[in-house]
């Protein structure tokens, strides 16, 4: 896909969340240390705003799942500084729609801007509205609001560490 090639071109870090990425790169000059799962880094960003004083703003998933994620997050973290959740049909938004999110993410003032959306659809509007929005750390983190919210299982351990977790799902 040409349009998620540039998008990666102009990432300021990508990580692979898939081990089907990793075994994939060992055939290639580029290889991959391992996977990083958004629904691990959620929680691994999470904390470390949490022991920063980090402003964290949670847009995306279904209706009330970025709530339900910001409650158990802080849950795990009290000292973390949720400062806006909502739950936007980024590829729909019209251009008024756009402006009252921006205007609302903007007054918030969030150090990181945490999305859940879906792949490439997150990475793309990410791309497109990183700059505009001002905010100086933007990831999305595709379902792992539902599993932050405790909608969504994990695979077990064992199958997480072999690369099969997509197998679970």
């Amino acid at each position: 896909m040409p349009e998620l090639q540039e998008v990666n071109k102009r990432a300021t870090f990508i990580v692979a969340d898939g081990a089907p990425l990793v075994w994939a790169s060992r055939k290639s000059s580029v290889r991959l240390p391992e996977r990083v799962a958004g629904s691990d880094l959620i929680f691994s960003l999470s904390g470390l705003a949490a022991e920063k004083g980090y402003r964290v703003y949670l847009a995306g998933g279904g209706p009330g799942v970025a709530e339900e994620a910001a409650r158990n997050l802080i849950a795990r973290h009290p000292k973390l500084q949720i400062v806006g959740t909502e739950a936007p049909y980024f590829r729909n938004l019209t251009p008024e729609e756009y402006e009252q999110l921006k205007a609302r993410i903007q007054e918030a003032n969030p150090h990181l801007l945490f999305i859940a959306a879906t792949m490439p659809q997150g990475e793309i509007w990410l791309s497109a509205h990183h700059a505009d929005l001002g905010v100086p750390v933007n990831v999305n983190l595709g379902a792992s609001f539902d599993f932050a919210a405790g909608r969504i299982d994990r695979a077990p351990r064992w199958m997480q560490k072999t690369g099969l977790e997509w197998a679970f799902r």
